[in-house]
């Protein structure tokens, strides 16, 4: 069994944690020997983080302009019909390689809306459905999809998808709206609660926060669209200081932020940068018991260390996820309703506030709260995040290769 696992961003480590348990998921459903190729942007830089795995690049080269091109996707067209002296041989090699796996497998996440450019996604899995490739998706927070170019873009691969699958019932309405089959759609966790550990979340469901104080955990984030722009951001920054501080002095804590976003020079965020700025605002009196980490850990790695906290706020989505299979709580800041879904699913909505309602005096009081619940709220959490991984990790179970449709050439 030979898979592609396309459309990965190894070098952020939410993405990352949803390849490895995609890595999992195939491997479970289809032999521990099956041969996954993960096609990644960045192939020469994401294996030098996981080198046991094998990367490769996309068809198009993402980064140049011109391959986005009407007359570039046509010549390539006309390769996949034949008329293989129309294209370059990097891509002629390609074309053929492609041929030869057993199913293409587009990674779970948020990259198939609007705000992104989805005309090079579209036409790769829209070329590996002509090429007879079976495509599944695995799961998404999708659309909508507005743009006539990108709903151009993306029906082909998700009226031929085997199966898609979506962490949200607006995410399955939007796919069926691009053409996917009602019977092929199906609401799942998200990808990364696969590496869930049962063992682990029991024993979390009986953890205590420490009498002597808490050590908390903070994930911060480089933000492009605030509600306010550059004032927002201020308030943001300026309110996760706050919460720092508050910890040390009211709850005689002390503070790590530590994100999925750190130590990758290529990747385009760093979110260590973005936590100096934030600790620089803390007063000293409070600033020797607040710690910048900054290094990478892949995601098992990443986990572990999370797990030596007593509680997380996190902005990013994955990197409360982690937390979670750590077996530490977590109040979540949302920048996009994704993160609002997955909390949902784990009936803790209400703990869910958002980028652009962060105000110190608000972020305290708030996370006061949070702390007086979380005794109460802990067993039932962990029960509901093991069930979680339970589900996840048979997404696949039932699936099966054959009787899809295809796109025509």
């Amino acid at each position: 069994m030979r898979v592609l696992l396309a459309n990965t961003v190894a070098l952020n480590g939410g993405d990352a944690a949803m390849m490895i348990a995609a890595h999992h998921l195939l491997r479970r459903r289809f032999g521990a020997d099956t041969e996954i190729v993960v096609q990644d942007d960045r192939a020469a830089a994401a294996a030098r983080y996981f080198p046991s795995l094998r990367f490769r690049a996309p068809l198009l080269d993402r980064s140049r302009r011109g391959l986005r091109a009407r007359g570039d996707r046509a010549r390539l067209w006309a390769a996949m019909r034949g008329v293989s002296a129309l294209a370059r041989s990097e891509e002629q090699a390609t074309l053929r390689d492609w041929e030869r796996f057993d199913l293409v497998a587009s990674t779970g996440g948020t990259y198939l809306v609007d705000h992104y450019d989805l005309r090079p996604r579209g036409f790769e899995l829209t070329a590996l459905a002509r090429l007879g490739v079976p495509l599944i998706f695995l799961p998404q927070t999708l659309g909508p999809i507005r743009k006539p170019a990108h709903r151009r873009a993306l029906a082909p691969a998700m009226t031929s998808a085997r199966a898609v699958f979506l962490r949200d019932d607006r995410s399955r309405d939007a796919a069926i709206a691009l053409g996917a089959a009602p019977r092929r759609c199906r609401v799942t966790p998200d990808l990364a609660f696969a590496l869930a550990d049962a063992e682990r979340l029991e024993r979390a469901a009986a953890r205590q926060i420490p009498a002597e104080g808490p050590h908390v955990g903070i994930s911060v984030r480089h933000w492009r669209r605030f509600a306010d722009g550059e004032a927002g951001r201020e308030r943001f920054e300026a309110s996760m200081a706050a919460l720092a501080a508050h910890v040390v002095t009211e709850h005689r804590g002390r503070v790590t932020f530590t994100s999925t976003c750190q130590g990758i020079p290529e990747y385009w965020a760093d979110d260590a940068a973005v936590a100096r700025r934030v600790v620089a605002q803390v007063p000293e009196a409070a600033r020797d018991r607040v710690h910048v980490e900054a290094e990478f850990a892949a995601p098992e790695a990443r986990i572990a260390r999370l797990a030596h906290l007593d509680l997380y706020v996190s902005t990013r989505l994955h990197g409360a996820i982690m937390a979670l299979l750590a077996g530490t709580p977590v109040l979540p800041i949302e920048y996009e309703r994704k993160t609002k879904d997955v909390f949902h699913g784990l009936g803790r909505a209400d703990w869910v506030g958002s980028v652009d309602d962060a105000s110190p005096d608000a972020l305290r009081a708030r996370f006061d709260r949070w702390v007086a619940q979380v005794p109460a709220a802990r067993a039932d959490l962990f029960a509901r995040v093991a069930a979680l991984g339970a589900t996840a990790r048979s997404i696949l179970d039932d699936f099966e290769l054959g009787g899809g449709p295809r796109v025509a050439s």
